[in-house]
């Protein structure tokens, strides 16, 4: 009984991610409704079947909204993600092979500064410095989420490089760039993966934080955060304008820690 209890809820993890990408990835085939422009016509009318999700104050579709605004999540992320991969592996990489070296001092220096301010302190700033928007917000995380990767990946090539087979190959007259692409850095692959998971947690959160502080996505484009920060004033009398992002945000949030977890448990299994 409890090994199906288990496989019924893997099949439901499936079937829910599944159908959820579906709607994100396509949505502008599946969904009738603008999530730009409403009708006023239908302002603030509850769940039904017309509006799953039920109808915001100028008269926009809250289900639509909110698969648009994952939409937006996600890009944010994953774009963010990749140029914070990009930076801190590239730079952890250099600091941990040539460590003790003037390079690794440099490039330590950097981290322990950027280190030493609040993550969202600091993203705050540089989104206050360089104005909100998509690009703006991929731009001020980037600038700061790559610390994090460029730490482990430092810590990563320390351990790695006094390995055996890269003391041989480095015996054998193996140049430098080989050594790192081919024998050091396929091997830190594995906590790269599971702080990359992880760390799109935090981008998530942060984005809908900034976007709810007015920082972020600007409307009308969707956006969890700012769509949980227009529906606060109603949430007596029109609770689904803030309940469901928020509940959306919250899905996502348990999907990539619980899909960092398991990737945890198979690196340490």
């Amino acid at each position: 009984m409890i090994c199906n209890l288990v496989r019924y809820r893997k099949l439901f993890k499936f079937v829910f991610v599944v159908t959820l990408m579906s709607l994100v990835l396509s949505a502008d085939l599946f969904l009738s409704y603008d999530p730009l422009w409403g009708d006023l016509k239908e302002s603030l009318q509850s769940p039904s079947i017309k509006h799953f999700f039920g109808v915001d104050l100028v008269g926009r579709d809250v289900f639509v909204r909110v698969i648009y605004g994952i939409r937006i999540s996600l890009l944010i992320a994953i774009s963010t993600q990749f140029f914070s991969l990009l930076i801190g592996i590239t730079l952890g990489s250099l600091a941990g092979y040539f460590h003790d070296t003037l390079v690794d001092r440099v490039i330590s220096y950097v981290l322990a500064v950027v280190w030493g301010f609040p993550f969202l302190l600091l993203v705050l700033a540089i989104t206050t410095a360089i104005g909100p928007g998509v690009v703006q917000i991929i731009v001020a995380i980037s600038l700061v989420n790559w610390v994090g990767i460029a730490r482990v990946v430092r810590g990563e090539f320390i351990s790695l490089k006094e390995r055996q087979y890269v003391l041989a190959a480095r015996a054998t007259g193996v140049r430098k760039g080989r050594i790192i692409f081919r024998h050091i850095l396929p091997n830190a692959v594995s906590p790269i993966t599971v702080i990359a998971v992880f760390g799109l947690v935090d981008i998530i959160t942060i984005e809908a934080g900034l976007s709810f502080l007015g920082f972020g996505v600007q409307p009308p484009t969707p956006s969890l955060g700012k769509m949980i920060f227009e529906g606060k004033d109603f949430i007596q009398n029109a609770w689904w304008q803030s309940v469901f992002p928020g509940l959306a945000l919250t899905m996502i949030i348990l999907f990539f820690n619980s899909l960092g977890d398991k990737l945890n448990r198979e690196k340490r299994g």
